[in-house]
């Protein structure tokens, strides 16, 4: 062999070495790419996934009706019926489980207890909105209804009551800051 003719093997390996530097780059490029995806992709699973964001359901048809809703909440208020809502920690089993009781009792305005209503319940804590729970309170006697419900977390918790007795509706929403488990009554 001699020194003009070009050696096969060594142009062959420059060619790949070069081959391969040629793909350092773009492969640089389209891995911090799909690492952005990736990371895209994470934020979108945490952001829908997450227990402590909620939107009012059917808000858009509530802000449409807004007006009736005064006019309900009015007529709720002329009534004058009184409400004490109470919850309070189970024993045993249930209170393992996370389980409270809620009493609501409902007076009307001169303050004798309103027995036979139809009592709805929506409750949930501020810092896991999407975990709403409902209920239908069972009537206890002496105006007092009352559910055992599921509601493990401590914290600031809004109550939405309506209770029906004929053709009288009252309606009330109340905020309450209750205690970690095995801690006593919030009032």
């Amino acid at each position: 062999m001699s020194l003009s003719e070009p050696n096969n093997e060594s142009t062959q390996t420059t060619a790949n070495a070069a081959r391969k530097r040629g793909w350092f780059w773009p492969g640089l490029i389209v891995g911090f790419l799909l690492f952005q995806v990736g990371l895209c992709a994470i934020g979108v699973y945490l952001a829908t996934s997450s227990q402590s964001f909620a939107v009012e359901s059917d808000y858009y048809n509530k802000a449409l009706h807004w007006d009736e809703s005064a006019a309900e909440q009015q007529s709720s208020n002329a009534l004058g019926w009184q409400t004490a809502l109470f919850v309070a920690d189970t024993a045993g089993s249930d209170a393992v489980l996370g389980k409270r009781i809620v009493t609501l009792t409902l007076k009307d305005r001169a303050g004798a207890p309103l027995d036979g209503a139809s009592v709805k319940l929506l409750c949930f804590a501020h810092a896991r909105a999407k975990d709403a729970q409902q209920a239908s309170l069972k009537p206890a006697g002496g105006g007092a209804y009352s559910a055992t419900l599921p509601m493990p977390r401590d914290g600031l918790w809004e109550f939405r009551m309506i209770a029906s007795r004929g053709a009288d509706t009252h309606v009330e929403t109340v905020q309450r800051e209750l205690a970690a488990l095995g801690q006593g009554v919030a009032h």
